[in-house]
């Protein structure tokens, strides 16, 4: 009974994250991702059973499309201004030896 009540935060929890995503919230992202990661983390022995083995290949679709829309978000972000580009890339440069 734990493990369904788990399953079901996880999947809620999935939810949530996918809203925040599509409305560019990545402070709350962030913090969701992380609850799901730690729940996720519960169920990695049992990646077997076919549901949980589901959920878990939409964490990585999830995970792999927040990854793609954070580079896309940043390119218009840095395109946008150059000058924004020109002081982060001087940043950079600055820190290295």
């Amino acid at each position: 009974m734990a493990m369904m009540k788990g399953l079901q935060m996880l999947v809620n929890a999935l939810t949530q994250l996918q809203d925040l995503i599509q409305e560019t919230k990545y402070r709350e992202v962030a913090q969701t991702l992380a609850a799901v990661k730690q729940i996720s983390a519960s169920f990695k022995s049992y990646r077997g059973i076919p549901r949980i083995n589901r959920v878990w290949k939409q964490i990585q679709e999830i995970q792999g499309q927040l990854k793609a829309q954070i580079d896309a978000d940043l390119d218009v972000f840095y395109l946008q201004d150059t000058s924004k580009q020109s002081n982060h890339l001087s940043s950079r440069t600055a820190a290295l030896p």
